[in-house]
């Protein structure tokens, strides 16, 4: 008895050190990255190309998320490289050096830190012109993918920023999390629920309008130009995420049979009739993002075109989840008055003006935010135009073409390969974030046929179409894909396997 009580106290003396340990390391872990980002140190030495920026370059700061790093293309082209390469690489007869602090999924909180850092440290950076287009990634930290975010509990904002700090402190937390959390396609619902309150939805807003502000102020105080830029996103083929029913719980039952009715007509082609039925449902509730959505493929469908980009518009601003940048926030940069400092472009509306049917979709967009390089040309365009406008610069801006953009910056069969499984891939990850995945998987598949089109020698693809069959649930399909896929790259898709999301997608199609 004696021996068995001493081994158990062993065992949890082992067991509380074990944890103290772990705690210890990241609270150092955690220690060191809040100072390094206090005190901007972490940034510095991105932000500063060295022995490349002078006061005799004109050196251009760029702001941003993803869409400013080039995503999907990245490394090859992003509005950077582009805007300097419409300039012919000048300015004020200085040569441009453009410098891209940009990083994906990081939100204008993290962009101002950096802007902060540049403008107070002048005499460093040489800060000619800043250019900022942020804003599709302000609601990303109350999604589920964090783990954490839908539990709603006052020790989230804790846990949040412990693991913003420290790797290893996600790490463990994504361990402990339970599992429910990873893949939340069975988790949404038509009648869904936001993963925030009402006050933390405006609350998210009115920060990132401050934070403008703010951005403003420093630019002033410091005397940097900057072009500040509304921020484009994919209205009319990627649908809300969430939508939640704010109306009386009695009418749900009827608010549904309409929407019900109004998606038989529509899939019957009677988009008249669909919109009666649909504008009935809006009656019962006027903020279901679902119904706007809808509502917009109607219109578009009757040659409405405008009346479907206010449904549209209306979809993305009442999404309980919204990856793209709301009309509220493109408000705060259309309202700024401009001085001999600061310059706004409004890219939501030359997008438009470059727009077929005035509504920006797949036609500019190749996915939920990204532009494609008909988009990223138009959007550096109209960024480039501003900057010699501002600077009473008298050369033409080079025009450019898609097959040009191209040929200049290596987008070749290899690249384009890169960019639809990786665009395939994100469809397919997004296709979970809806209770309805079809739509979004069937723009997965789209990008991963498209790649085997261009090679399909490499595995990539026949993985690709097999997490969506997965996804589906039509395992035999899948197996198919995956024996492709294993026969060219047997150890790429054991290892893949391994991936705890992959395991729990395959998980769920069996059950």
């Amino acid at each position: 008895m004696m021996i068995k009580r001493g081994a158990k106290q062993l065992l949890i003396n082992v067991l509380i050190s074990g944890i103290s340990v772990l705690l210890l390391l990241v609270s150092l872990e955690f220690i060191l990255r809040a100072y390094c980002r206090l005190n901007n140190t972490g940034n510095e030495v991105s932000l500063i190309p060295e022995g490349k920026v002078s006061d005799k370059t004109f050196n251009i700061y760029y702001f941003g998320g993803s869409t400013m790093v080039g995503e999907p293309y990245n490394d090859s082209l992003s509005i950077p490289k582009l805007v300097s390469y419409m300039l012919d690489h000048k300015v004020l007869d200085k040569d441009i050096r453009h410098i891209n602090t940009a990083a994906c999924g990081q939100d204008f909180q993290d962009a101002l830190e950096k802007l902060r850092s540049v403008l107070k440290k002048k005499d460093i950076y040489y800060p000619s012109l800043c250019v900022i287009y942020s804003g599709h990634n302000e609601f990303l930290r109350y999604h589920e993918v964090y783990g954490f975010a839908s539990l709603r509990c006052n020790y989230n904002y804790a846990i949040e920023l412990i693991t913003k700090y420290s790797f290893l402190a996600t790490a463990i937390v994504n361990r402990l999390i339970p599992k429910r959390y990873r893949l939340e396609i069975d988790e949404r619902k038509f009648f869904d629920h936001p993963p925030y309150a009402i006050s933390d939805n405006r609350g998210t807003i009115d920060r990132y309008g401050a934070e403008i502000a703010e951005a403003i102020k420093l630019l002033r105080k410091y005397n940097v130009p900057c072009i500040i830029s509304t921020v484009a996103g994919n209205y009319s083929a990627f649908e809300p995420n969430r939508s939640v029913f704010r109306g009386n719980d009695k009418d749900k039952i009827e608010f549904k049979r309409l929407m019900d009715s109004g998606n038989k007509a529509q899939l019957r082609g009677m988009f008249a009739e669909a919109i009666t039925y649909y504008l009935k449902a809006l009656s019962l509730c006027d903020s279901f993002a679902e119904t706007h959505y809808r509502l917009g493929k109607c219109y578009k469908m009757l040659g409405d075109h405008e009346k479907a980009w206010q449904e549209y518009q209306k979809a993305i601003d009442d999404d309980g989840m919204p990856v793209r940048a709301t009309g509220a926030q493109n408000n705060f940069i259309k309202a700024i008055p401009e001085d001999n400092v600061i310059f706004t472009v409004d890219a939501v509306k030359y997008l438009r003006e470059n727009a077929k049917d005035g509504i920006i979709g797949l036609n500019l967009m190749i996915d939920d935010a990204h532009p494609n390089l008909n988009g990223y040309i138009l959007i550096s365009q109209l960024i480039a135009e501003k900057i010699k406008q501002i600077f009473n610069e008298t050369r033409q801006i080079r025009s450019l073409s898609e097959d040009e953009a191209k040929d200049k910056f290596s987008i070749d069969r290899a690249k384009m390969f890169e960019v639809h499984i990786s665009r395939g891939r994100l469809f397919a990850k997004l296709s979970t974030w809806r209770y309805d995945p079809a739509e979004r998987l069937d723009m997965a598949e789209s990008h991963f046929s498209r790649a085997m089109a261009i090679d399909s020698s490499l595995y990539d693809p026949y993985f690709g179409l097999a997490i969506c069959s997965f996804l589906r649930k039509n395992t035999s399909q899948a197996e198919k894909y995956l024996s492709q896929a294993r026969a060219i790259g047997p150890e790429e898709v054991n290892e893949n396997l391994k991936d705890f999301y992959i395991k729990q997608i395959i998980k769920r199609a069996y059950h």
